[in-house]
């Protein structure tokens, strides 16, 4: 037990007597880049909506009552190199220190059946047994039914992803495929075991982000439909879309290079002369088309071919050992190059807009 867990024992007696129920939870822990906005901000939208049908997306574990994304999950466990998202919850050591008796009271104030946590941090800051571990014992004060629901991307696509990402918050590197394989982030054998480990393999419920979209699904149905919660909603869902998208790969190199001289942050502050640069780009861009060169990708996925054929066969029921769709896309490497062309268009773009 650590030494947090310690002090809050005298909150889980609190806990047991204001429950007098234990309805089932679904816990949605990402991963990261596979539709955890759209599915997060879509459950905020319907929050009335589901506790009419006996549903709780609570407010307590986000800890800011302007995001949807219940980080105090992450939080309330792991307190040190996670700085970044202690920064995005108002005086977070108190919420977290009063986290179970606030949670427990949310839940006691109508008869629900069904809570849904969601919180993709889960599956990228909590790497560790014991940290998992801590998560379960923290959730087992309010429910023993517990689910987990967990998103894997193909590692090419989950890295430009989290690339595009990156550049949108001013990153200037150029896309490179890392060397570490052994990350949970990527090795998603790792992560699937050890959170199989703590919560059972029949609680974990994996489906594949790749197969979603390609398909032509929808990743908030898709998501209710795992949770056995579709029916509530029907084709109201259909063609919902997809918010936190990608840029193709002309955009995101403009704005590689546009970060070098409008610089994200200045004086650790937001650089107001952005404007609404992301918007603008993404009116214009085009269907996000991965990393440009398909050799190296291959070459990279090659290095998880055991793995993901393991998971495959293991967690998603396919003894074809085929994880993800082998989509590479139609365009070719020079087609996505940024030349002097592209970036006169989108610069003239952006100058139109700015002068609308």
């Amino acid at each position: 037990m650590k030494i947090w867990e310690f002090f809050l024992l005298p909150l889980r007696s609190k806990v047991s007597k204001m429950l007098d129920r234990m309805p089932r939870i679904v816990l949605h822990i990402g991963c990261e880049k596979t539709g955890t906005t759209s599915i997060q901000q879509f459950l905020s939208r319907e929050r009335d909506f589901l506790m009419s049908k006996g549903i709780l997306f609570p407010r307590v574990p986000a800890g800011n009552a302007s995001e949807p994304n219940h980080k105090l999950l992450t939080l309330c466990v792991r307190r040190s190199n996670v700085e970044d998202l202690r920064a995005t919850v108002p005086d977070v050591d108190t919420k977290i220190e009063h986290f179970l008796s606030d949670f427990a009271a949310e839940i006691a104030e109508s008869a629900y059946h069904t809570i849904i946590l969601s919180n993709e941090h889960c599956s990228s800051r909590l790497p560790e047994l014991d940290q998992i571990g801590a998560l379960k014992r923290l959730l087992l004060n309010f429910s023993e039914n517990i689910d987990v629901i967990v998103y894997i991307r193909r590692q090419d696509k989950l890295l430009w992803s989290m690339y595009s990402t990156s550049l949108k918050s001013g990153n200037v590197r150029e896309f490179v495929y890392p060397n570490d394989i052994n990350s949970p982030l990527l090795n998603f054998k790792t992560l699937l075991d050890r959170w199989s480990e703590v919560f059972c393999v029949k609680n974990i419920h994996v489906r594949s982000y790749d197969d979603v979209i390609l398909n032509g699904g929808d990743v908030v149905h898709d998501f209710l439909a795992t949770a056995g919660l579709a029916d509530l909603f029907g084709p109201l869902l259909l063609g919902e879309s997809v918010t936190n998208r990608s840029l193709d790969g002309k955009t995101l190199e403009f704005l590689r290079l546009f970060n070098k001289y409008v610089p994200y942050l200045v004086d650790g502050r937001l650089n107001e002369q952005r404007g609404n640069i992301m918007k603008c780009l993404e009116s214009i861009s085009g269907k996000d088309d991965g990393p440009q060169d398909e050799q190296a990708g291959r070459e990279f996925l090659e290095r998880f071919r055991d793995s993901n054929a393991y998971v495959a066969r293991k967690y998603l029921g396919r003894q074809n050992g085929q994880a993800f769709p082998e989509d590479w896309g139609s365009a070719a490497s020079s087609d996505r190059e940024l030349s002097v062309e592209d970036a006169v268009r989108i610069a003239a773009h952006l100058w139109i807009d700015n002068r609308k």
